[in-house]
């Protein structure tokens, strides 16, 4: 019988630790295949992936409204510029990219300061060692320095893992894999945050996903891309994910390195054991037991920090796919509306922010202007008093003469 989770067990696991294969990440076609269990019909080239006559390909043209992309252009520009003066950018270092991505990210979420708000995510990464069930001895550290030792840290933390992995498998990757990844997570609830998630942010994704988040966007900043090496860890990561998130709630990968973009959406069929589901689709995969659409491959060649243009600027239409992806069904001529109201929200949780600091200030400000007054009246006595002690100087002067 399979040990595999059913989508209803997925929902009563509140608990269960999101799966992991380790520390290690997944870089190479081989590793990801044995590790998710991938069907052969993946795509597993860049070209089966993207070009325009693979299935999984976005391959409807799309046309967007001028002055919405016009006012997109806009409404990012001054974050893109004030990126492009006030961050070192080091050829070797994957941060630019992620400081990058994250205020582009950042501002693309006051768009949706209300019902359905995006909340962006920033992994870090996962410690094998924080499981309960997953210590292990601590002379193993000591023996590393050895190819023995070593080797034998590696095959205990394995079998360690395995007696642990949740579901009674380890086919699945860790979402806290990659020290930079983003993931943009949007709240299905009724208010801006559910109440628990107001009162502190300091929460995890599965803790986020528990309270009625679903993952929108998977996003991987790398300095320079080899898609050969870097797609791998994401889209297992978004395969996980995607089994999390539910039938109705895709999941879309981005790798990029701010030059180079990918995206790429992943969405679950069902368990392949259930009955009932629909006849496959060209587009559909196999991964860990289930089934699944990729669709809406898409790239670009486009460098942001790029500014003189010689022909058409694909910036904006990667803008658009961004805007398209977070916002699925709400037109890029509704840029402008979504900005104001995602203003004002802004400005009224601005407010509530800065009152407490206010009050604070207040507070500050009178106790200052007391002790000013104590002073002041403690002066005003001590003058009086020396003034009475000149008086009587004086008069004993006078009563001697």
């Amino acid at each position: 019988m399979s040990n595999r989770p059913s989508e209803s067990e997925l929902a009563s696991q509140k608990s269960e630790k999101i799966s992991r294969v380790g520390i290690n990440r997944i870089t190479s076609e081989d590793a990801f295949q044995s590790a998710m269990e991938v069907s052969r019909n993946f795509p597993f080239s860049e070209s089966s992936m993207f070009d325009a006559s693979s299935v999984f390909a976005d391959r409807v043209p799309k046309t967007y409204d001028t002055a919405g992309l016009k006012f997109l252009v806009e409404f990012l520009s001054e974050t893109i510029a004030m990126f492009n003066i006030t961050v070192f950018r080091p050829r070797d270092r994957d941060e630019p990219q992620y400081l990058l991505l994250y205020t582009i990210l950042s501002k693309l979420a006051l768009l949706s300061l209300g019902p359905g708000s995006l909340v962006i995510l920033p992994a870090g990464t996962d410690d094998p060692f924080a499981d309960e069930s997953a210590h292990l001895d601590a002379d193993l550290f000591e023996e590393a320095s050895s190819d023995e030792g070593e080797q034998r840290w590696e095959d205990e933390w394995a079998e360690e893992y395995r007696k642990s992995a949740p579901y009674g498998r380890a086919c699945h990757v860790s979402f806290c894999a990659c020290d930079g990844i983003l993931q943009v997570v949007r709240s299905l609830l009724s208010s801006v945050h559910p109440p628990e998630m107001r009162a502190s942010r300091n929460v995890d994704l599965e803790t986020a996903m528990e309270k009625g988040y679903k993952v929108v966007m998977l996003v991987e900043p790398v300095k320079h891309i080899i898609f050969g090496y870097d797609i791998w860890q994401p889209m297992a990561t978004a395969i996980e994910l995607a089994i999390l998130n539910g039938k109705k709630d895709p999941v879309t990968v981005l790798l990029t390195d701010g030059k180079e973009w990918y995206f790429a959406s992943v969405q679950l069929v069902g368990e392949i054991s259930k009955q009932g589901l629909p006849r496959p689709t060209r587009n559909e995969f196999r991964a860990c037991g289930y089934r699944f659409r990729l669709f809406a491959c898409k790239s670009f060649l486009c460098d942001l920090m790029y500014s003189f243009i010689k022909r058409e600027s694909p910036k904006a239409t990667v803008f658009a796919y961004l805007h398209d992806v977070l916002y699925p069904g709400v037109d890029i001529s509704q840029v402008a509306a979504q900005a104001e109201r995602g203003s004002d929200a802004l400005k009224t949780l601005a407010d509530e922010w800065v009152k407490a600091c206010k009050v604070d200030l207040d507070r500050s400000q009178k106790l200052k202007d007391m002790e000013r007054e104590m002073m002041a009246s403690e002066q005003e006595a001590k003058d009086m008093e020396e003034e009475e002690q000149a008086l009587k100087r004086q008069l004993q002067q006078q009563q001697g003469q």
